[in-house]
């Protein structure tokens, strides 16, 4: 079965739409979800209502922690999330950006 629905949701600046500002890029049979969220609470919320659109796999940015992470999992079932993480070199880079 091939992927041919998957969304990626970051944190933004917190001024977003408790629903998410959302874009959708759709090619040749893939649509693509980027939804950014105010907050990590919100992530959980807008990763349950992907999965129930039909969403086959959720990415999350690395500006989720751990715990975060481990949240919206508990809420999409049987489909996988993905978290993009940063190495130790980068660490002091991006927490200097949050």
């Amino acid at each position: 079965m091939a992927i041919v629905d998957w969304a990626f949701i970051a944190l933004g600046n917190g001024r977003e739409a408790a629903d998410g500002e959302r874009a959708v890029v759709e090619f040749d049979g893939l649509t693509s979800r980027f939804v950014v969220v105010p907050d990590a609470a919100a992530a959980v919320d807008v990763a349950a209502s992907l999965v129930a659109s039909g969403v086959q796999t959720v990415e999350l940015c690395g500006a989720f922690s751990p715990a975060e992470v481990a949240a919206v999992r508990a809420v999409t079932g049987s489909v996988p999330v993905g978290a993009v993480q940063y190495g130790v070199d980068s660490v002091q880079g991006f927490a200097a950006l949050l």
